[in-house]
């Protein structure tokens, strides 16, 4: 929220709070379909993979949606999933970037 504000940018973002879970049963009720979507869980709390496959699941996704994902550097996402494929992954020290291209079925 603060680096919105930096931006003063509030007008074109909303922050929601809540479980990525929860969230995202949310988004699929209101029928939301993203093209990008930025993962940055708590480290200790990672899931990716099961947050990865809710997006699939719910049918969150527009074809070719971009999925950024921020990990520590001690956890190793899969190349690919059912629907996903990665495009690149970089290491930054502690931190490491998936980036998914996502495919619908």
């Amino acid at each position: 929220k603060e680096n919105i504000e930096k931006i003063h940018a509030q007008d074109q973002f909303d922050v929601i709070k809540g479980s990525a879970e929860a969230v995202l049963k949310d988004f699929s009720a209101q029928n939301e379909k993203f093209d990008m979507v930025f993962l940055d869980p708590p480290y200790k709390l990672q899931q990716i993979v099961a947050t990865l496959a809710s997006l699939r699941d719910l049918d969150l996704l527009n074809e070719q949606a971009i999925v950024v994902c921020e990990t520590d550097n001690h956890t190793e996402l899969p190349e690919t999933m059912t629907g996903f494929k990665a495009i690149k992954q970089k290491n930054y020290g502690l931190t490491n970037l998936t980036i998914y291209d996502f495919q619908m079925g």
